[in-house]
C-alpha cells in the first residue's frame, strides 16, 4: 500500500488519487469545484410567511424594556445552490432570500448538506435588507413551530442542550439577541421551551423558562473569596437578574458571573445582552463561579482595563481542546469561504496552501508543510522530486535497486520511483525537495510533513534491507535537512511500534500513525483492536516518553452522527495514553465544509492518576484497560475527576469501577455541524468488544 498523504487525504474526500494537485502540492493543489452561481427566482408570494413582529419584554437588574422587534426566524425550502451560500423560499411577504453563513454563524446541519428540496431555519440579526445569519439548521423536510420540555443537560457555546421529557433524546437550544430567558437558567434546571425547529434535531426557541421548583443548584457566591481574577469575554447567557454567563475564551471556558447590590456597574450606555463583550472583575475560581466587584461592558473584542485587577489574572493550565490537526484552504480540505474564525477555536496544526499558511499562523495556528521525497511518481504536483529522481535526474543514484543492481519501479500513480535512504544521494534529493517547498510558502510553516518515511509496503525491497540500519540512515537524511519535521510512518507495518525508531534524528517532533484505532475497508469504518490496537497505544507511549508528538490519524469516512460508538472508542483509546503537550488527534469522518474535528476534542483530562510504561499497565482484572484522572475539562470548564475505559478484546469486559454515575455522550456531528457532547449519560456496567466510554462523576 502506498501511504502518501496527500492521495489518502483526497481519497477520503472523494478524490480520484492521480488528479492534478492531490499528491502534494503546495498552494498549487486543485480547490473544491465552487458551487455555480444559479439565476436568482422571481419573488413571489406563497403561504406560511415567517416574518413579522413580535413583542418582546426583557428584564434587566435596572430595569424592563419592551420594544416592537423584527420576529428573526426565516424559513422555508432551498430553491438554489449559491456560491458560498443558497437561496430559500420564505413564504408570504419575504420571497426569495440569499442565505451566506459567515464566520459567526451556528451550523446545525445534522450531518446534511445544502441541497434543492431541503428546508433551512435561518436565524438573522438585522432587517431583511441587511443581515447575517446568526443559525442555520438544516432539515429534510419542513419544520413547524413546538413547544417542549427537558433538564438542561449542559451548557453550550450556542445555548443549551437539553434531556427531552418525552424521548429522553438529547437536542439543542440555539440561543440569540432576542431569546427571551426566565427564571435561573442552568446545568440541572428543568425548562420549558417554544420555538421553530423540530424535536428530532434542533430549536431556535423565542422563549426558555426554568419551571423547576427550587434553584439550589445555583451555588451560593462566597462572602470570604479566596483570590482575585478578571476575565474578559462575551455574555453567552442572562441567567437572571443577578447572573450572567460569559465565555471567558481558552483556559476559563463558559463562566457563571454573580452580580451583588454593591457591584460596580459599568454599562457605558449599553445594556446586558447576548453578544455583548464584558470585562469582570471579582473573586472566585473559573471551576466555580466569580462574584464580581465590577462589571464593565463594552463593544470591544479586546479586554478593558479599568478597574486594574488587584492580583495576577487567571492563567489556566487546561486547553479549550486536545492537540487536533486539519486540512484547512487547500487539498481538498475547508474550503476558503470558511473563515479562519470558525475554525480557530477547534484546530491546532493544519495543512493549507502555500498562499494561506500566513494567514493561519497570524491567528495563531501551526501550518505543516506537506512533503514526499521517499516515494515520487510522474503524476505528482508538483514533479520536482520525480524530476531529480527519475533515471536521468541530478539524484537518480538516489532509487532504491534490487540486487542486480535494477531501479525499483512502480507503475501505479503515472509510474515512479522510491529513494533509498543509505544513498550518499539521499540527503542531497531531499535537500532539492524541501528547497522548493519551503521557498513557495516563503517561510510561513512550523514543520514539515515527510510522508513515506519507511513506507516499504507495496514494493520489493531494496538490497540488503534491514530494518534497524535503514532508520538509522533515514534518520540522518532528517537531520539534514535541519528543519522541524513530522513523519508519516508509525501506521506503515504490522506493529506501529516496529516503526518508532523512524522518529529518533533530534528534529523530528512527532510522528504519524495513520488508519490507526479506526479505518474504513470496502465503504465500512471498523475499530482496530487486539494486538494492533496495543501497537499503536505502545508507540504513543514511547513517543510521549521521548517528547515527541504522537498524530493518531483515525481514518474512519462515515457519517459520525451514527457512529458514535465507534468515535467513543476512538477518543477513549486516545485518552488512555495521551499527553496533553505530545498528543494529537485527526479524524475523517463525514462532515460539512470538509472540516471533521469533533466536539469531544473539547474533553481535556488532566492529573493523571498513573502513567504506565506499557498499555499493558493500564489492563484491569476485568480485562478492560483503564486509566483515571484527577481532574477534567471541558472547553475549559471544569468536570471534576473522570475515567476513560476501553475494551479492545474480543469478549465483553466488565467496567471495572463503580466510582463514577454518568458518561460522556456524544450528540449530532462535527463542531461546524453543531454537534456537542452531553455528561449526564447513564454509566455503562459493560463494554463490548471495539467500544469504550469517558466517566464522570
Amino acid at each position: 500500500m502506498r501511504y502518501v498523504r496527500a492521495a489518502a487525504l483526497c481519497a477520503v474526500l472523494g478524490f480520484s488519487f492521480i488528479a492534478a494537485g492531490c499528491s502534494g502540492s503546495g498552494g498549487g493543489a486543485t480547490p473544491p469545484m465552487p458551487i455555480p452561481n444559479q439565476a436568482a427566482q422571481p419573488t413571489q408570494t406563497v403561504s406560511g410567511s415567517s416574518l413579522g413582529t413580535m413583542s418582546s419584554t426583557t428584564t434587566t437588574e435596572d430595569s424592563t424594556v419592551t420594544a416592537s422587534l423584527k420576529l428573526i426566524k426565516l424559513q422555508g425550502p432551498i430553491v438554489a445552490l449559491k456560491t458560498g451560500g443558497f437561496q430559500i423560499n420564505g413564504g408570504g411577504g419575504v420571497g426569495y432570500v440569499n442565505i451566506y453563513p459567515a464566520s459567526a454563524t451556528k451550523l446545525f446541519y445534522n450531518g446534511l448538506k445544502p441541497t434543492v428540496g431541503y428546508y433551512a431555519v435561518v436565524d438573522i440579526s438585522g432587517t431583511l435588507s441587511s443581515f447575517t445569519p446568526a443559525a442555520i439548521a438544516l432539515s429534510t423536510s419542513q419544520p413547524g413551530t413546538v413547544s417542549t420540555s427537558g433538564t438542561i443537560e449542559s451548557e453550550q457555546p450556542y445555548g443549551i442542550a437539553i434531556k427531552l421529557d418525552s424521548t429522553g433524546a438529547y437536542i439543542p437550544l440555539a440561543f440569540n439577541t432576542q431569546t427571551n430567558l426566565y427564571g435561573f437558567i442552568g446545568t440541572g434546571v428543568h425548562v420549558s421551551a417554544s420555538g421553530v425547529g423540530s424535536t428530532a434535531t434542533a430549536i431556535f426557541p423565542a422563549s426558555v423558562t426554568s419551571t423547576s421548583t427550587t434553584t439550589t443548584s445555583t451555588p451560593s457566591p462566597s462572602s470570604t473569596p479566596s483570590w482575585n481574577m478578571h476575565v474578559h469575554g462575551s455574555i453567552v447567557a442572562i441567567k437572571s437578574s443577578t447572573e450572567l454567563q460569559i465565555n471567558g475564551g481558552s483556559g476559563v471556558g463558559y463562566l457563571n458571573v454573580y452580580t451583588t447590590g454593591s457591584t460596580i456597574k459599568n454599562y457605558n450606555g449599553l445594556t446586558p445582552a447576548v453578544g455583548v463583550y464584558a470585562d469582570v472583575y471579582g473573586n472566585g475560581s473559573v471551576s466555580t463561579y466569580v462574584t464580581a466587584t465590577d462589571v464593565t461592558l463594552t463593544s470591544s473584542t479586546t479586554g478593558g482595563a479599568t478597574p486594574a485587577p488587584t492580583a495576577a489574572p487567571y492563567s489556566g493550565t487546561a486547553p479549550a481542546h486536545v492537540m487536533t490537526s486539519a486540512v484547512v484552504w487547500g487539498y481538498g480540505g475547508v474550503p476558503t469561504t470558511v473563515s479562519i474564525a470558525s475554525v480557530k477555536p477547534y484546530v491546532s496544526w493544519v495543512q493549507t496552501g502555500s498562499a494561506y499558511a500566513g494567514d493561519m499562523r497570524s491567528n495563531g495556528l501551526k501550518v505543516d508543510i506537506y512533503e514526499n521525497f521517499w516515494r515520487n511518481y510522474s503524476s505528482d504536483n508538483p514533479t520536482v522530486g520525480y524530476t531529480d529522481l527519475k533515471p536521468g535526474g541530478t539524484h537518480a543514484p538516489a532509487e532504491a535497486k534490487t540486487c542486480t543492481g535494477t531501479a525499483i519501479y512502480d507503475s501505479t500513480y503515472g509510474g515512479g520511483y522510491e529513494a533509498d535512504a543509505r544513498s550518499s544521494y539521499a540527503a542531497g534529493h531531499a535537500q532539492v525537495f524541501n528547497n522548493y517547498r519551503i521557498q513557495s510558502y516563503s517561510g510561513q510553516y512550523d514543520a514539515i510533513f515527510s510522508d513515506d518515511t519507511g513506507a516499504m509496503g507495496g514494493l520489493p525491497l531494496p538490497c540488503n534491507w534491514s530494518l534497524s540500519s535503514y532508520q538509522s540512515y533515514t534518520n540522518s537524511v532528517h537531520a539534514s535537512l535541519k528543519v522541524p519535521i513530522f513523519v508519516n510512518t508509525l501506521g506503515a507495518a504490522a506493529n506501529p511500534v516496529n516503526q518508532v525508531g523512524y522518529t529518533n534524528a533530534s528534529n523530528v517532533i512527532g510522528g504519524m500513525c495513520e488508519i490507526c484505532l479506526a479505518g474504513n475497508r470496502s465503504g465500512t469504518d471498523y475499530a482496530q483492536t487486539g494486538s494492533y490496537w496495543q501497537g499503536i497505544e505502545n508507540a504513543a507511549i514511547q513517543l510521549v516518553a521521548n517528547h515527541k508528538i504522537f498524530w493518531d490519524y483515525a481514518r474512519a469516512t462515515g457519517y459520525p452522527q451514527s457512529e458514535t460508538a465507534l468515535r467513543n472508542y476512538i477518543y477513549a483509546s486516545f485518552l488512555l495514553t495521551y499527553n496533553p503537550s505530545y498528543s494529537m488527534l485527526q479524524e475523517a469522518f463525514k462532515s460539512s465544509y470538509n472540516f471533521p474535528v469533533m466536539p469531544e476534542t473539547g474533553f481535556v483530562p488532566e492529573s493523571p492518576v498513573t502513567t504506565a510504561s506499557t498499555v499493558t499497565g493500564y489492563q484491569t482484572s476485568t480485562g478492560a484497560y483503564m486509566r483515571q484522572f484527577g481532574s477534567c475539562y471541558y472547553r475549559g470548564s471544569y468536570k471534576g475527576k473522570c475515567a476513560v475505559v476501553v475494551n479492545p478484546t474480543g469478549s465483553t469486559v466488565t467496567i471495572p469501577t463503580t466510582a463514577y454515575s454518568h458518561a460522556l455522550g456524544l450528540v449530532g456531528g462535527g463542531v461546524l455541524d453543531g454537534g456537542y457532547v452531553t455528561f449526564g449519560n447513564g454509566r455503562p456496567s459493560s463494554l463490548a468488544p471495539g467500544q469504550g466510554v469517558i466517566l464522570l462523576p
